[in-house]
């Protein structure tokens, strides 16, 4: 039997590519915009994915990303990686949250925001609303990998972007590892989690801290290795979940947890109130 399970440092950039290109385009990043002395001012949030579900357009975000943006009168959708201001009202948006603010390390941290422009504003850059159905059926095939699943989240963080009070320009990644248990229990009142180790040892240009990926989207892809011993990717990506926290672990580890795929799919479709 062969083995094809394939080491990361093993994987051709190429198709480290191939995965950027198929999944960030459903990313968006969020910015509260307030007036400070007569002049727009930035503060950047966190991240986003933008959904559709019900004939309604949703991101995707942490609950607490969602209590931190609320306060501002406009939010900012970063959608392209050209300069352009693209915001819209708060109070335009409608949020479905399932959140409890006293437990951090396990939450329930999960928001859906509907926003009403998303698809047209969406459109414009090029970018794509993924369907809630149709991820959730595919996801719910394809449960994490341990063995030959590489995760990918897709988020910005601060400490690798370019951020002031009035321009941010930032880098979504996506940032890869193996899907990595380092917590014993990995469900909490109907929640799943999945905690994703970051290789930065051999991942160049890694950060070594995520803050700003809150919301950000956990992605699963399987790469093969051919009898030949050709590193391949069948083209196939997964929507498993949603980042809400950076863990502080020992030896330097680098770990993100999220949201899985029960919460997602599950929890997921009862806060949308779809079947």
């Amino acid at each position: 039997m062969k083995n094809d399970i394939v080491p990361i440092g093993s994987v051709p950039r190429s198709i480290f590519a191939e995965v950027l290109a198929a999944i960030t385009p459903y990313h968006v990043a969020l910015l509260g915009i307030e007036d400070v002395e007569g002049e727009d001012t930035i503060h950047y949030v966190g991240s986003g994915t933008m959904l559709s579900a019900s004939s309604k357009s949703f991101i995707l975000t942490a609950a607490h990303v969602w209590e931190d943006v609320r306060r501002y009168k406009e939010i900012g959708l970063c959608l392209s990686d050209q300069l352009h201001d693209t915001r819209v009202p708060t109070a335009s948006i409608m949020p479905l949250v399932s959140y409890d603010p006293t437990n951090a390390a396990w939450g329930p941290d999960l928001a859906f925001l509907a926003v009403p422009t998303l698809l047209a504003l969406a459109g414009q850059f090029g970018r794509r609303l993924l369907g809630f159905d149709e991820a959730k059926s595919q996801a719910c095939e394809v449960l994490p990998d341990r063995q030959r699943g590489f995760a990918a989240i897709v988020g910005a963080p601060a400490s690798v972007s370019a951020i002031d009070s009035h321009f941010a320009g930032l880098r979504a990644g996506p940032w890869i590892g193996g899907i990595d248990e380092v917590h014993p229990e990995q469900e909490h009142g109907g929640f799943d989690y999945v905690d994703v180790g970051v290789d930065k040892y051999h991942t160049p240009g890694v950060p070594t801290h995520f803050g700003g990926v809150s919301g950000g989207s956990l992605w699963q892809f399987v790469l093969h290795r051919s009898t030949e011993g050709e590193v391949y990717w069948r083209g196939a990506a997964h929507l498993l979940g949603v980042a809400i926290r950076q863990l502080d672990i020992p030896f330097g580890r680098c770990v993100v947890r999220c949201h899985g795929p029960k919460s997602l799919y599950h929890q997921g479709a009862r806060i949308l109130g779809v079947t």
